[in-house]
């Protein structure tokens, strides 16, 4: 079974089309993300009906249309965030490029023991959308840790719970909600609580175990996910840097998202049934994975391609016990302008896992 979720999405390369002159112009990199340090550089490559050139090649800004520097075809800067610019030759425009300028140098990953392998171990990403305030919140936190006990299902599935406020509302006021919560929800049409989604899709339709382990089943299917996923996190001052690269099984248009998930988060929870139901844990604290929360575009990759794409959450005042947290990091597929959740796991901070084969 699959989750679909329908976008209208751009890819890292998206399919502009040539704009003037005769011929078509395609520009290209050897990389999408570099840091912001001045010296760090992506490779710029511009064919022109299928020939590489660089004499006569000049560069824009894509929102702006003011020139961009690209000395020797290598792009650098000093200014964080996404950079789209596009290449004109001859009369002709090219393809829109963006190229995502980080702060921190992150981790590298660690080295893949199987280089030829692409077959690899799927886990069902859970979302429980919850709060403290929800009177029967805690019948979905008794099934999953009913599910989670199972030695069947126990390493099937990661989980993420979000939490919102709900004021007015006895204990309502939760101290795990996050900022953009509202949003999150919006996207995938999350009217209430409690409700619980395998893979940002189907969501659990009955408070039921068996009902939500036939959910994971369908997810799950036989055990083998179109992607795999290797990560390494680490602490740099007030900020968790995280390096994720996706591998792919099949071919594909892949993405990759990545959350910040907090344990230990102590909150009076109504209806619980005992003092532990108050003690939340996998709760979402920050989103990092593009408008859509279906994950960054890494581009097009054959079978065995890998590409990669670094994530940051900032620590403001401390408000994270980043002892307490882990990330969790998924990768998504295209087809047409369906978007599909493939894969998942989490690592906690500071720490690194590799690609899982089967």
């Amino acid at each position: 079974m699959a989750a679909a979720i329908a976008l209208a999405f751009s890819c890292t390369k998206p399919d502009d089309g040539p704009a003037g002159g005769n011929g078509t112009l395609v520009i290209d990199a050897d990389r999408f993300e570099i840091v912001a340090d001045g010296q760090d550089a992506a490779q710029i490559t511009v064919e022109y009906d299928g020939k590489a050139v660089t004499d006569g090649v000049s560069f824009y800004d894509a929102a702006t249309n003011v020139p961009v520097s690209v000395k020797s075809m290598r792009f650098t800067t000093r200014t964080v965030g996404e950079h789209r610019f596009y290449a004109t030759y001859s009369g002709a425009k090219s393809n829109t490029l963006s190229i995502n300028a980080v702060e921190y140098a992150a981790p590298e990953v660690p080295a893949d023991p199987d280089p030829s392998k692409t077959s690899f171990r799927k886990r069902v990403l859970l979302t429980q959308f919850t709060s403290t305030g929800c009177t029967y919140c805690p019948i979905v936190v008794g099934l999953l840790r009913e599910l989670s006990q199972d030695a069947g299902y126990s390493d099937r599935f990661v989980l993420a719970a979000s939490h919102a406020d709900m004021n007015g509302y006895q204990n309502g006021d939760d101290p795990a909600s996050y900022p953009g919560v509202s949003s999150f929800m919006g996207a995938f049409d999350i009217l209430g609580y409690p409700t619980l989604t395998a893979d940002l899709g189907d969501m659990l339709d009955a408070y039921d175990i068996s009902k939500l382990k036939a959910l994971v089943d369908g997810y799950y299917g036989d055990g083998t996910a179109a992607a795999g996923i290797s990560v390494a996190s680490a602490v740099n001052g007030n900020t968790v840097v995280v390096r994720a690269a996706v591998k792919a099984g099949e071919s594909g248009t892949y993405r990759i998202g990545a959350w910040l998930l907090e344990d230990g988060i102590y909150g009076k929870q109504t209806s619980a049934p005992d003092e532990s139901y108050n003690t939340h844990n996998n709760c979402i604290r920050a989103l990092d994975a593009g408008t859509s929360y279906m994950g960054h575009p890494v581009g097009k990759l054959a079978s065995g391609g890998v590409a990669d794409h670094i994530f940051t959450f900032k620590n403001n005042d401390s408000e994270w016990n980043l002892d307490k947290c882990k990330v969790l990091v998924y990768v998504t597929s295209s087809t047409g302008n369906i978007q599909i959740v493939n894969n998942a796991l989490t690592v906690p901070v500071g720490k690194s896992a590799g690609y899982e084969y089967r």
